[in-house]
């Protein structure tokens, strides 16, 4: 007989007991996963969707019942981190998994309709940053506004009004006017920061609950 070797055993584990409906020991193997956060958004993903596969009303229901389990245990684990380190919180979000399709967490929760997960502040805080793209939250409206008239009459004086952020060296976002002109030229090194930091990661080993945000 062969042998079959598996490369990440709690993560396969965890989705064939998350298929076989062996969720009570799905949970215990999700408790060795790697990637806390994005195994239980992937477990809730899996879970909705079959629950949307079933005609079987109380199966349904019990479908549903756990991935709504999964998108707590993942809530509970990102809270953690965010009262640890909210910028490197948000790392995590955005940060690509390679084992699970290359998905991103903020990804995986908007495909599994996870409002809970996705109502967290840290979450929140972070499609807000998308949103305002490199503009600093810190502008007020008189900032906005004052933006918007220049870059009708005078657009080269729009950077003495309005606020920018800047990444720092280690991907994250900060405003323009905390940044020491070192810091400003690390703007262009994001990627390759990032990928430090995604290196850095794996040689220091598995992501546990404890440890989700203390990778660094």
């Amino acid at each position: 007989m062969s042998k079959v070797t598996l490369e990440r055993p709690a993560k396969e584990l965890m989705l064939m007991c998350i298929l076989l409906g062996k969720v009570k020991l799905a949970q215990l193997f999700w408790a060795y996963e790697k990637e806390p956060i994005g195994g239980a958004m992937f477990c809730t993903v899996l879970l909705g969707k079959m629950s949307e596969s079933t005609t079987d009303l109380a199966q349904k229901s019990e479908f549903e019942t756990h991935a709504r389990v999964f998108e707590e245990k993942a809530e509970e684990v990102l809270e953690e981190c965010y009262a640890e380190d909210s910028a490197r919180a948000k790392m995590l979000l955005y940060r690509q998994l390679e084992d699970y399709g290359s998905n991103a967490v903020i990804r995986l929760a908007a495909r599994g309709s996870c409002i809970h997960f996705m109502s967290h502040p840290c979450c929140q805080d972070f499609l807000s940053e998308v949103w305002m793209g490199k503009l600093s939250p810190k502008n007020s409206i008189f900032h906005l506004l004052g933006g918007a008239v220049l870059g009708l009459t005078l657009p080269f004086f729009i950077p003495q009004v309005v606020k920018y952020a800047r990444m720092d060296n280690c991907g994250i976002l900060q405003d323009s006017d905390s940044l020491s002109p070192h810091d400003s030229e690390l703007e262009d090194q994001t990627l390759s920061s990032f990928s430090e930091f995604e290196r850095t990661a794996e040689s220091k080993g598995p992501i546990t609950r404890s440890r989700a945000c203390k990778i660094w």
